[in-house]
């Protein structure tokens, strides 16, 4: 393993270094990125509404399957009616889209952030 490092970066198998973030990929606020190996992140943006299910658009669709998506409410944000959020769900998760949902006291709409990781 080389000495020294430089942040933009990856080292795999003490030969190979991929510069700036490895493969294909797009670093815009709804963007993703292909892993050595075929590993995709993706990443991204939308809003999500109280016991309404919204489906949620992947950049790329994943060639094989999503291991999963994460999701969180960007800083700490309350909805638009001014309550706390609950939770965040996700269902139907398939190649291309994902499903998303909040929960809070009353009605409203927050942004929520979220990773999803496949190949």
């Amino acid at each position: 393993m080389p000495t020294t490092l430089r942040n933009t970066d990856i080292l795999f198998n003490d030969t190979t270094t991929l510069s700036t973030g490895g493969g294909a990929g797009s670093n815009t606020t709804n963007g993703y990125r292909v892993l050595p190996g075929g590993i995709i992140l993706q990443w991204g943006s939308n809003t999500g509404s109280k016991d309404v299910w919204t489906t949620v658009n992947f950049s790329v669709s994943f060639p094989i399957a999503c291991f999963g998506v994460q999701c969180t409410v960007n800083n700490g944000q309350r909805n638009s009616a001014g309550d706390k959020q609950d939770a965040t769900y996700t269902q139907s998760t398939t190649t291309s889209s994902f499903q998303l949902m909040c929960n809070y006291e009353t009605t409203g709409s927050a942004n929520v952030a979220w990773l999803a990781v496949g190949y």
